[in-house]
């Protein structure tokens, strides 16, 4: 009696807070609906499908809309939607004539109270589940018309795959899909059919990294293997853009900048020690940018991104830096430690109107090139080292007989003049040097007038000359072993350096204009 007592108190409190709650409802509405959902579910079977017939194909009209495209993993290359999912059919059982309840046009009741078809999402990708996920929620309710029509809206979160097409990042364009059937239904009982062509969007919350730019839905039939029917497939298709700001800011303008820089290595001075530092700081830190775009993209040997060819070129162009940039090195050492002249046709390149254009100084007023190839003054190293014999065999020679000695080496037999025999080039240079060792007071004639006997000692001081010659040049060898390090003259240092500015501005015309149509071409097909 207690329990029933209770009972009791606990439904008339629940039909007074009704009567409170919805005090302009009038009682017999209430009885009136109350009536209406006891008809239409008596005897009604979840199970049967809503025909009049059983040769009757029961049409699905299908509505996708999208709420929210709320990620988009390039990595996994999958996308998470929010959408809501529109199914609407028609149940003759579910019918009734409004003038028999008050008027009363659609009912609400919860979804697992009627039949509904089992629609599911056959692209899924979401580990979530067992199978693929239904378009059904038990907790929510459907919409019931008069004419028996019924409204199913149901709100879901779907991951899908999406192949992503990276040519073109970071401003790409993507198409990603979403394929809705039924499971169990074939179309010759069940079948689903486009409500409007495309996906609309329903109060839409936008990406900040992605935009919606397009949609489609078609109906799609296929054939599976042991089914004699086909089945209806219903694949709605959204083209989703990237915004692309925030990685031309963060990647593309740093890449360029970069490129910029490795061109303005070849600005330093050849005597600088930090163009080799820059040029491998830049290598670094373009690599650095090609592992964040490697990080952000999937990991497939299909396609490679613009921008990923992009850092690989400038990756190459810095590398070539380097490489040129310690070959410049190792000229600019030549300057200080050897005392081979530069070759002949790098003189010939940076003479020519290369040089020119390239503003590299001109060598031909510090250089003559002589007949037979060889070059006078300091370049000739011959000469130099005839000089220097010179020099160190005065200091043991009497200074009178020192030209002397040196030019009968080449000397004929003295003739008389008068009888007709002309003098060689040797002779003159001989007869000058005479003269300025006579101040002036010797002649030609006078010179080959000398007596036999002083011809003779000459012959023997030849003798000595040679003998000091051979002794100068031997410790001349023993010199080098012990003590290699010789300072070459200031010319062929002069040589090696405009020879390090000529491969310097050789190689910023070359990298610049590499450079420049490289980055055109790649970044016009990206933009």
């Amino acid at each position: 009696m207690c329990s029933e007592t209770q009972e009791m108190k606990t439904k008339g409190v629940g039909i007074l807070i009704i009567v409170m709650v919805l005090p302009t409802v009038p009682a017999s509405s209430l009885l009136e609906q109350a009536a209406l959902l006891n008809n239409l579910f008596n005897n009604y079977s979840i199970l049967a499908r809503p025909v009049e017939d059983t040769n009757d194909v029961v049409d699905i009209l299908c509505h996708m809309a999208i709420t929210q495209l709320i990620n988009v993993d390039e990595k996994s290359q999958i996308i998470t939607t929010s959408i809501w999912m529109y199914q609407s059919w028609y149940d003759p059982r579910l019918r009734w004539n409004r003038a028999d309840y008050s008027g009363i046009e659609t009912v609400v009741v919860p979804v697992n109270k009627i039949w509904v078809p089992d629609t599911s999402l056959l692209n899924s990708a979401d580990d979530e589940f067992a199978g693929y996920p239904r378009v059904h929620l038990d907790d929510l309710t459907v919409k019931i018309h008069k004419n028996g029509t019924v409204t199913n809206v149901t709100p879901m979160i779907l991951k899908t795959p999406c192949l992503m097409d990276i040519l073109y990042f970071p401003v790409d364009e993507q198409i990603c899909y979403f394929e809705f059937g039924l499971w169990a239904y074939a179309d010759s009982m069940v079948r689903l059919q486009v409500n409007g062509g495309t996906v609309t969007k329903e109060n839409y919350i936008a990406n900040v990294q992605w935009d919606i730019s397009s949609s489609k839905v078609e109906a799609v039939t296929k054939e599976f293997l042991g089914i004699d029917d086909n089945f209806t497939n219903i694949i709605a298709t959204i083209h989703i853009e990237r915004k692309p700001l925030y990685y031309i800011v963060n990647l593309i303008v740093p890449c360029i900048l970069i490129s910029v820089l490795a061109v303005v290595t070849f600005c330093l001075p050849s005597t600088s020690p930090d163009k080799i530092n820059l040029s491998v700081s830049l290598l670094l830190t373009i690599y650095v940018f090609n592992l964040l775009v490697t990080d952000l993209l999937p990991a497939t040997s299909v396609q490679m991104p613009m921008l990923t060819i992009y850092l690989m070129f400038n990756m190459l162009l810095i590398g070539f830096s380097v490489t040129i940039t310690v070959l410049i090195t190792q000229i600019y050492v030549k300057c200080s430690d050897a005392q081979s002249p530069v070759p002949k046709m790098a003189r010939l390149l940076m003479l020519s109107w290369v040089g020119k254009v390239l503003l590299v100084p001109n060598l031909s007023k510090e250089s003559n090139a002589s007949n037979d190839g060889t070059v006078k003054g300091e370049h000739d190293t011959v000469g130099n080292r005839d000089i220097n014999r010179r020099n160190n065999v005065a200091k043991y020679v009497p200074h009178n007989y020192t030209n002397a000695a040196y030019n009968s080496m080449n000397e004929t037999t003295p003739t008389n003049p008068e009888a007709g025999i002309n003098f060689t080039r040797s002779s003159s240079v001989r007869d000058i040097s005479i003269q300025d060792v006579s101040k002036g007071q010797a002649t030609i004639r006078k010179y080959h007038l000398f007596s036999r006997k002083k011809m003779i000692y000459l012959k023997h001081q030849r003798n000595v000359v040679q003998r000091l010659d051979t002794i100068i040049r031997c410790l001349n060898n023993v010199m080098g072993v012990i003590s290699p390090e010789r300072k070459p003259s200031q010319q062929i240092k002069d040589e090696w350096m405009a020879l390090a500015t000529f491969v310097d501005r050789l190689c910023l015309v070359i990298f610049s204009f590499t450079t420049i149509v490289g980055s055109v071409s790649i970044l016009a097909k990206i933009m």
